[in-house]
Formats: structure tokens, sequence, C-alpha cells
């Protein structure tokens, strides 16, 4: 099974990277900073207009803050299989 998965990690490094603390993230995302740190842990997975924002904040598409996740070599063959048909 294919799964496409909110980037955590990504997120993080991200935020880092820009020198903001997770405080003055959700300051500019207007959300509790306990939320913002469970999108952080992976314990929750921030809504769409949500990602929308933060891939605004940081100048990237939204697509630069998910992952996909494949749980065999078939769906990875699968997947590359679907992109190069959507490449022509």
């Amino acid at each position: 099974m294919v799964r496409i998965r909110f980037d955590a990690d990504g997120l993080k490094r991200r935020r880092e990277l820009a020198g903001l603390s997770q405080g003055e993230l959700a300051a500019l995302l207007d959300i509790r900073e306990g939320t913002y740190r469970s999108y952080e842990s992976a314990d929750r997975q921030p809504k769409e207009p949500t990602i929308a924002v933060m891939a605004c904040l940081f100048g990237i598409e939204p697509c630069e803050l998910m992952r996909v996740e494949t749980d065999t070599e078939a769906d990875v063959m699968w997947l590359e299989h679907q992109l190069a048909l959507r490449r022509g």
C-alpha cells in the first residue's frame, strides 16, 4: 500500500533552518504551541490549509512537506510507473 504522510522531520528541519522556535512558528500559523509540537512529533497530522500556510511561510510547495510510505517493493514499482505515466 502507498500512503502519503506529513513529513514531521522535514517540518522540524525547515523550522530550524529558518531560525524559528516552535512557539514563533506556531504564532505565525495562529495555532497553539502544543498543537505545533504535536505536528513535529508526528502525533497529529496538520490539515491541508495549515500545510499550505506552512509551505507559503517556507517558500516551498505543499508537497515538499509530504513523504511517501510504501509496504513493499511492488508498491515502489507501481508508484514509479504511475509517475512515469504522468510525465508522458
